[in-house]
């Protein structure tokens, strides 16, 4: 809880993102709510027993696994850049990799991959300073895809299908 003269809060700057300023109490908000999470705690401890002792472990290989795999295949495509650390070492990243393709809008390439069925998306993803610096506002931003342990080599076969489909046509 916080409390203060309304007159000084108001003079504060905003710990949001800056284009969504508002004003109180939501502009000295880190961000949108997440009821999701907070009501998904509850289950946490009884999951990861569930996975083992070494639950950690196991999850940040298999994703590290994925995101090297994808990584690869992204690295051997001409025109894609892949924004950030460009290995799968899960001391270094995790498997949330952004990447934009040259001459070519996020918005169309995501569009292709979802008639796939596949979940992948575009856009700045709230860091719109990052993405202006980077050059790609205009672009129409970066493409991110995310995986996460409970994704499957399978999956992540059929999303590079989907992405080598997507950058021929």
């Amino acid at each position: 809880m916080l409390y203060g003269k309304r007159e000084l809060l108001e003079r504060l700057e905003t710990i949001n993102h800056e284009f969504v300023a508002g004003q109180l109490p939501y502009k000295l908000q880190p961000g949108n709510l997440n009821f999701e999470l907070t009501y998904g705690a509850a289950g946490i401890y009884e999951y990861l027993d569930a996975l083992g002792a070494d639950a950690f472990d196991s999850i940040a290989a298999h994703e590290e696994r994925l995101a090297s795999q994808l990584l690869g295949f992204l690295g051997g495509c001409r025109g894609v850049a892949v924004h950030g650390e460009r290995t799968g070492d899960r001391a270094r990243r995790v498997p949330t990799i952004s990447f934009s393709v040259a001459g070519r809008s996020p918005e169309q390439l995501v569009r292709r991959v979802d008639h796939h069925g596949i979940g992948i998306r575009h856009g700045d993803f709230y860091a719109k300073r990052l993405v202006q610096a980077l050059g790609l506002a205009s672009h129409g931003g970066v493409i991110r895809v995310s995986m996460v342990h409970y994704n499957t080599a399978a999956e992540l076969d059929r999303l590079i299908a989907a992405l080598e489909a997507a950058f021929a046509g």
